[in-house]
């Protein structure tokens, strides 16, 4: 993961609260898998893709319709050699700018301090006319998705929990703890079956 990927990942909201919803967990009963006959689960509903992720939408692998292109790429996921320069010699320009003012007044300096740090990593990925803004994937929003899932996948992996869409509506997102289950006389699950 690159360091803009990083910061862009830290400014997402989830939506919810690991620890809380480790609580909710921790108070369901377990219940028998429907997939697998020797596991137990339990699980909390966190909300929907509607509600939770920053596009709000919910994509389908034949549909592509839905997805905004990338305002940067025009919905390309590369630049080309000549827009990356114009990119990169535009922001140096404002970080220019900005270094001058905050030679002048102080209160720039954070802020300048990240826009030289943006700068660096955008012009670092245009070099290889990788689209920063939408990491190569042709759109904004389905890049900003991607990394929301990441965030909440690490997230919910600190309480020891996973990221699942529904069975019955894929649109809905449970928090579900998985655990073994064996038979009443402590015998592996997998000795009654008939292979």
């Amino acid at each position: 993961m690159s360091d803009r990927e990083a910061v862009e990942k830290a400014d997402l909201d989830l939506g919810f609260d690991p620890a809380f919803v480790r609580a909710s967990v921790n108070s369901e009963d377990w219940q028998e898998s429907m997939f697998d006959d020797g596991q137990e689960q339990r699980s909390a509903f966190l909300g929907t893709v509607f509600a939770l992720l920053p596009s709000g939408k919910y994509y389908m692998p034949w549909a592509c319709s839905n997805v905004d292109p990338c305002p940067v790429c025009d919905g390309k996921g590369t630049l080309s050699q000549g827009k990356a320069q114009d990119l990169v010699s535009d922001l140096s320009y404002k970080v220019k700018n900005l270094l001058s003012d905050t030679v002048r007044d102080r209160k720039y300096a954070p802020f300048t301090v990240w826009l030289a740090v943006r700068f660096y990593h955008l012009w670092q990925r245009s070099m290889p006319n990788t689209c920063a803004a939408c990491g190569g994937l042709g759109s904004r929003e389905a890049y900003l998705d991607e990394l929301w899932y990441e965030k909440a996948n690490d997230a919910l992996e600190t309480v020891d929990l996973y990221l699942e869409h529904g069975e019955g509506d894929p649109c809905d997102l449970f928090a579900t703890e998985y655990s073994d289950r064996e038979n009443g006389e402590g015998e592996d699950w997998d000795d009654d079956l008939d292979w």
